[in-house]
């Protein structure tokens, strides 16, 4: 069985050196433009990436041509979030998602795109009733994996956005998103209501109380949300 690690973009990782604890796991968990991870951060957050889960939009994956080269020669696994449907009537989900995956792979023949399945992402939007986020799709579609352990490191869960105005508390750390779009990140949630916070938190604590081998480790200020 495996045990698996899953890093967040939070900014409390980048306090300690987490390298050896990160690489020690059979699979390393990157999410979005947390690949690839810059030289100099190595010893925070890790050298290895097994699988990439990325929306597959440039801007904020860092899918240039150089990164999805490194990709290819260190046999990373890309995971779309997304089931490929015809329709996606009652998925909160649009043609761009199509679209958005069969553009990538057109462009970028050699490699290798998989997808999340409907069910599982039927899983996670029954329970959110709103289109999840991706973090709760990722953790989802592993436990598909019958895993020894999911480790979760580096999230924040967003929880502080819920009360505070404070974009820029930690959530997202400099080297992998910019502010500005951190504010966009923050509006569609905010007044866009793109993404439903607590029920995310209420979902991930839920699968974390129903399967004991989901690990949290996050930041001192936010143990007190646990």
């Amino acid at each position: 069985m495996t045990k698996y690690i899953i890093i967040g973009p939070a900014s409390y990782l980048l306090e300690k050196e987490n390298n050896e604890f990160i690489d020690s796991f059979d699979v390393v968990v990157r999410i979005k433009s947390g690949y690839p991870v810059p030289k100099k951060l190595e010893k925070h957050l890790g050298s290895r990436t097994d699988i990439l889960y990325t929306n597959l939009v440039e801007k904020r994956n860092n899918l240039t041509k150089e990164n999805l080269n490194l990709i290819e020669e260190n046999n990373i696994k890309l995971k779309y979030p997304f089931p490929i449907l015809d329709d996606y009537t009652n998925l909160d989900l649009n043609d761009n998602i199509r679209i958005i995956y069969k553009n990538f792979i057109k462009n970028n023949k050699d490699i290798k795109v998989d997808t999340i399945n409907l069910k599982t992402y039927k899983k996670v939007h029954s329970y959110l009733n709103k289109r999840p986020s991706i973090l709760p799709l990722i953790i989802t579609d592993i436990l598909n994996e019958n895993p020894k352990e999911i480790h979760l490191l580096g999230f924040t869960f967003r929880l502080n956005w819920l009360n505070k105005f404070d974009l820029f508390d930690g959530t997202y750390a400099n080297y992998y998103r910019y502010n500005k779009d951190i504010i966009s990140s923050y509006s569609g949630i905010k007044f866009n209501q793109v993404h439903d916070i607590q029920k995310e938190y209420d979902y991930i604590n839920y699968l974390k109380m129903n399967n004991n081998i989901i690990k949290i480790d996050f930041d001192l200020y936010y143990k007190n949300i646990l």
